[in-house]
């Protein structure tokens, strides 16, 4: 009897250390990571992911997304008439620059302040510290232009704009202190403009001495209008709603 009783209390023993060990083993589980969607934040508008283009290239540490921007760097970088001893490809101006052009694209608007964000706005953005003497709701580093498909006609455009032709080419000592470049190019031929260019050209440190120029904005040289065919078919809706009210009141 007693016998059996040892038996029967090594057997409960040897059955309960089992079932402790096996449970113990069932809560060892792989932490899960947090959801995703937890993760998640809100993204500003001028973004790059949040913004799609097919012709978008990956940025490389040429002046230029691709061929055709990096044509148009060469031909502001060996220019005669360029003002600068140095005019070097910045990185991140390069992806800023893709950046706005992207949102152009999108937008179907060449504007400088497309996105609702001027243009040193936008560098100060995405990380370009430009010297604090630059205002922060103005443009003194972009060229912008629509609907140009080549880099050598849209240069030529450039030169004969000016204010363009200053910040290109450094022609006086305010521009020529900016020393850093990017450029962006992206085609789109069932858009309203097709080709979109970006190029910026800005300082890290600024003089204080010099006198902040402004840039005025694009599209005093370009035969193509710069408004999209849906801001102007919303203009001239507005035009003629206000026409009739008037007439409405005069009846």
């Amino acid at each position: 009897m007693n016998n059996k009783l040892h038996q029967f209390i090594y057997f409960l023993s040897t059955t309960s250390l089992i079932f402790i060990f096996s449970t113990a083993i069932a809560g060892v589980t792989t932490p899960v990571s947090a959801s995703s969607d937890f993760l998640k934040f809100k993204e500003p508008e001028t973004n790059l992911s949040k913004i799609k283009s097919p012709l978008t290239h990956a940025i490389n540490y040429k002046c230029g997304n691709n061929d055709h921007a990096h044509k148009l760097a060469q031909l502001i970088q060996a220019n005669n008439n360029q003002q600068r001893k140095e005019l070097a490809c910045n990185p991140k101006l390069n992806e800023i620059a893709l950046i706005k052009a992207n949102l152009m694209l999108q937008k179907q608007n060449v504007w400088h302040n497309v996105g609702n964000m001027s243009p040193n706005q936008l560098l100060r953005h995405h990380g370009f510290k430009l010297p604090k003497t630059y205002p922060f709701f103005g443009n003194q580093v972009e060229a912008i232009a629509g609907g140009k498909d080549s880099p050598e006609t849209l240069f030529k455009d450039f030169v004969n704009s000016t204010p363009h032709r200053m910040l290109l080419l450094g022609e006086n000592e305010f521009f020529k202190n900016q020393n850093q470049m990017g450029v962006a190019y992206i085609k789109d031929l069932s858009t309203d403009h097709q080709h979109y260019w970006v190029v910026i050209i800005a300082a890290t440190h600024s003089n204080q001495n010099i006198k902040t120029e402004h840039v005025v904005g694009t599209g005093d040289f370009l035969p193509e209008p710069v408004e999209s065919n849906n801001r102007k078919r919303l203009r001239a809706m507005k035009k003629r709603m206000y026409q009739n009210k008037v007439k409405d009141r005069w009846k």
